[in-house]
């Protein structure tokens, strides 16, 4: 420091710390820079570049960014070179660089991720940005270091330059300085909590406006989060803790985002974390605000508390912590006491408990988690629930709490063993309890039977089937009580109100009573609604099961509309008997079974293949392809027309095909690949036509396809005109639909094209059909104005070429054809395969793969110049300096990711 001081640059290294950093490749950069040291910025860098040779240099410098080593120890030791009068001009600059307005706002929201290709971008860079909000932070922060200015200089201009930035903001300001709120935030935090509790009570207030803005994705962009790093930061000081968090719980109430993960609720709840708090504050700062976040936010006070009681599940990243103040002594340990952590815990499961008052979803929510409360707050709770306000609910109210209760009741006597399970005596008062508030309606009372998970009503332990035995009789039981107080139009009328209407079509059918077929069917056999679908498919079909198919025929149909039968068949089981069912009942109609059963192969009973032909002819053709899949599982045999056909109509039904799964197409088209009896011809158009499903990353290839291209050079120029047109014709002003799919299904069999033509089998290659197919391509594409395209694309294909018999990496033949003087096409594409080869990849620091690869090409192409291959050696010779290019910039950035 004092070797600086003394040091004749020292003015000018001081002024430079007030700016911090800057790109000169930006001429505005370069401006501001001029303004701030009041000299010409080429006289004037001339000096600071001679820093560079010294030893101790405190600059970074890399193309063309300035920036420091440590900042703040210099700021300390050359402070006494900064005077008013640079703080004075340094605010000027400060404002003029700050007060810009983002343009990519200018853009769509979904467009905005490509601001610099729609040259939307601020006139100075980032780092010129972040380094002149750091020098606000510093002198908010570090202000003692400037012994030769006026006390309250710095002070001063910290306040009035917050006040100024966001005099009057809309969103706009507050997206554009994101990412440097928390640097500005150090710089006077009274005064940025005063211009964040401003944006919060103005009418509209900013913050609406930016959540709005935010949008989740790969691409998306998120504009909330430096008010949240900034409002973490502040909150590390015990003083500033409540101003803070009540600020962040009024930007919460904003919150209509999508966005999970950076939320003002989760700063506030990793703030007040009872097991590792993110404040210096005393365990009674933090009580007194969450208090008064609860009284002001309600909504939001409960949220945090939901999370602040005690679970299993929580875990944190921790907060933003201040970089430029020293709020937080290096003695400071993260987490608290057990006494600390039981006593806050507490704390927060009584206040919630408070919170709840009589509101009766938030009492059902603590109910649920009546588990995870300490002693004081759960006996509250117990009193509460039982006091005469709770008690006197209407039933609509006391069924959330009451359904809370039973779950846990039933959770712990399922699990009574495990060490986390409640007592009987602790478990017996909450029997109590849910029996005072159960419901004495029959409706609300079994609610839960039929829309619960199984595993959430059965009590008590027990084998799976034993329990199944246990909740049917629980059940019919149920609708016992439901039918002798209205009969079957009760039990219509509470299927409406169950989440699984199938469990009561279920147990009613266990009801001995044969008037129920008659009142129900077939009257209630009708799609429409979806929930009397289930009740009544899952009835009837539980019926035949208990009852047998006599029961089926011994139904009147006399009066039946055809739709009326045709539903009563797709209740029965997909197998045989019921298609046989279909014929005689259906006659000519038969088709109408076919279209509208529900086509469960997976338990098929009976020749699946007549099955699967029937709804071919009815073009269900992915119900047909999942019944072949399922054939396929069972390792039976299939039949190779039925699934070709199969596939080829799926793809000429738009609505079949978009939402059908590309998995089972791919493993469809894999095991006829493998079958003998697989007809080649239509093989050959299934190919074509899933050829963008067949890929590296699919598992699955166009096998077919490409030994098409490997043998028959025809076929691989009409290819290349499907995609590319000739050279010196202009393109078509209109192209119609079919034209780019076929276009697009050649382009994906071009690109995952790897069999190399001349190859017989995986291991031996004929050279003189290699020669005679690319010299057929040659004349024909030469003819149709292809050649250049065609060559670039085969040798794309090249990268796969076999070794030569003499043990060279590459056949001999190949080498030639590509080594030849007019084939610079082939080897320009032969190169981009190479390139592309490598496909994704993250860069390493230290480049060992580019300098891998470098070493590689550039041996290969010593190894066929000497061979006489000397083209196709400068083409690999400049691939390798490429690549030795790469490694010496990715270790010249220090491993900086592209």
């Amino acid at each position: 420091g004092a070797n600086w001081n003394a040091h004749a640059a020292g003015r000018k290294l001081a002024l430079s710390i007030l700016i911090g950093s800057w790109d000169e490749n930006k001429e505005a950069d370069i401006e501001i820079v001029t303004n701030i040291v009041r000299e010409d910025y080429s006289i004037w860098i001339e000096n600071i570049r001679e820093t560079l040779h010294f030893v101790n240099c405190p600059f970074v410098y890399q193309d063309g960014i300035w920036s420091f080593k440590d900042r703040a120890k210099l700021w300390h030791q050359l402070g006494n070179k900064i005077f008013d009068d640079d703080l004075n001009v340094f605010q000027e600059n400060v404002l003029d660089v700050l007060e810009e307005i983002d343009p990519s706002f200018e853009l769509p929201i979904k467009e905005r991720y490509a601001a610099a290709v729609h040259g939307k971008i601020l006139s100075h860079s980032n780092v010129l940005r972040e380094g002149l909000s750091e020098t606000l932070a510093l002198l908010g922060c570090q202000a003692e270091a400037l012994t030769n200015c006026a006390v309250g200089t710095a002070d001063r201009i910290t306040i009035l330059t917050i006040r100024k930035l966001f005099e009057n903001s809309d969103w706009t300001h507050w997206g554009s300085l994101n990412n440097l709120l928390p640097a500005l935030s150090e710089a006077n935090a009274d005064e940025f909590l005063t211009v964040i509790e401003n944006a919060t009570t103005s009418i509209p207030s900013p913050f609406n406006t930016l959540f709005a803005q935010e949008e989740n994705g790969i691409f998306g962009r998120h504009y909330t989060t430096g008010i949240l790093h900034a409002l973490e930061g502040i909150a590390w000081e015990e003083k500033n803790l409540s101003r803070a968090t009540v600020a962040l719980a009024e930007i919460a109430s904003m919150d209509h985002s999508n966005n999970w993960v950076n939320t003002p609720v989760n700063s506030l709840i990793d703030i007040f974390l009872p097991w590792m708090p993110h404040t210096l504050a005393s365990s009674q700062k933090r009580q007194v605000a969450i208090k008064t976040i609860c009284r002001e936010q309600p909504q939001i006070g409960w949220k945090l508390l939901k999370s602040l009681i005690p679970n299993r599940h929580n875990s944190t990243s921790g907060t933003h912590k201040p970089i430029w103040k020293d709020s937080i002594p290096s003695s400071w340990e993260k987490g608290v006491t057990n006494k600390e952590y039981w006593d806050e815990s507490r704390f927060c499961a009584e206040l919630m408990v408070e919170q709840a008052a009589l509101d009766s979803d938030k009492l059902a929510f603590l109910a649920r988690h009546y588990d995870h409360l300490p002693a004081t707050a759960s006996d509250i709770l117990k009193n509460k629930l039982t006091s005469k306000e709770c008690l006197g609910f209407s039933p609509k109210k006391r069924m959330p709490i009451w359904s809370a209760l039973s779950k846990l009741i039933s959770r712990h006597q399922r699990c009574s063993k495990a060490e986390w399970a409640l007592e009987d005596k602790d478990l017996q008062p909450l029997v109590d309890i849910a029996n005072q508030l159960a419901p004495e309606d029959p409706f609300s009372k079994h609610n839960r039977l039929f829309s619960e998970a199984d595993i959430d009503i059965y009590n008590g332990d027990g084998n799976w089937r034993e329990r199944q035995k246990e909740l049917l009789r629980i059940r019919k039981e149920a609708l016992q009580e439901i039918l002798q107080q209205g009969g079957l139009p009760r039990i219509i009328e509470f299927v409406s109100t169950v989440a699984n209407a199938y469990q009561v079509g279920s147990a009613l059918a266990e009801i001995d009573n044969s008037d129920f077929d008659a009142e129900l069917l077939p009257t209630m056999l009708d799609r429409a609604n979806q929930k009397n679908w289930a009740f009544i498919s899952t009835y009837v079909s539980s019926r035949r099961t208990s009852k047998g198919w006599q029961w089926f025929d011994e139904i009147d149909k006399t009066d039946w509309n055809l739709q009326q039968i045709v539903l009563l068949l797709c209740c029965m089981p997909f197998q045989e008997k019921t298609w046989e069912k279909a014929t005689l009942l259906l006659g000519a109609k038969e088709n109408e079974y076919w279209k509208n059963t529900r086509a469960d192969s997976y338990y098929v009973d009976g020749d699946a293949n007549h099955a699967l032909k029937k709804l071919l002819e009815v073009k269900r053709h992915n119900t047909v392809i999942e019944g072949l899949i399922n054939e396929l599982f069972r390792e039976k045999p299939i039949d190779t027309d039925l699934a070709c056909d199969a596939l080829l109509g799926l793809v000429q039904h738009e609505d079949q095909f978009k939402n059908y799964d590309s998995y089972n197409i791919i493993q469809l088209i894999k095991a006829l690949q493998i079958n003998l009896e697989t007809n080649k011809d239509k093989l050959f158009q299934v190919e074509w036509a899933y050829v963008s499903l067949l890929d590296q990353y699919s598992e699955g290839a166009p096998i077919t396809l490409e030994k098409k291209l490997a043998s028959d050079p025809n076929f691989f120029c009409d290819l290349i005109k499907l995609i590319y047109r000739a050279e010196g014709v202009e393109p078509e002003k209109t192209i119609s639909r079919e034209s780019q799919n076929l276009a697009s299904n050649a382009y994906s069999l071009l690109s995952t094209w790897s069999i190399v033509p001349g190859s017989q089998t995986d291991t031996e290659f004929n050279p003189d059909l290699f020669k005679t197919w690319i010299g057929d391509v040659e004349q024909s594409t030469i003819e149709s104005g292809h050649y250049n395209v065609a060559m670039h694309q085969l040798g794309r294909l090249l990268i796969h070429a076999p070794e030569g018999p003499d043990g060279l990496w590459i056949h001999p033949t190949i080498a030639e054809v590509m080594n030849a003087r007019q084939r610079s096409s082939l080897r320009s594409g032969y190169r981009t395969g190479l390139f592309n080869s490598r496909g994704i990849h993250s860069v390493d620091p230290e480049a060992k793969e580019e300098k891998r690869l470098s070493k590689t090409y550039l041996k290969r192409a010593d190894i066929v110049e000497d061979k006489g291959y000397q083209r196709l050696a400068t083409t690999l010779r400049e691939l390798g300096n490429d690549y030795k290019k790469d490694a010496e910039r990715i270790i010249s950035t220090e491993g900086i990711q592209f």
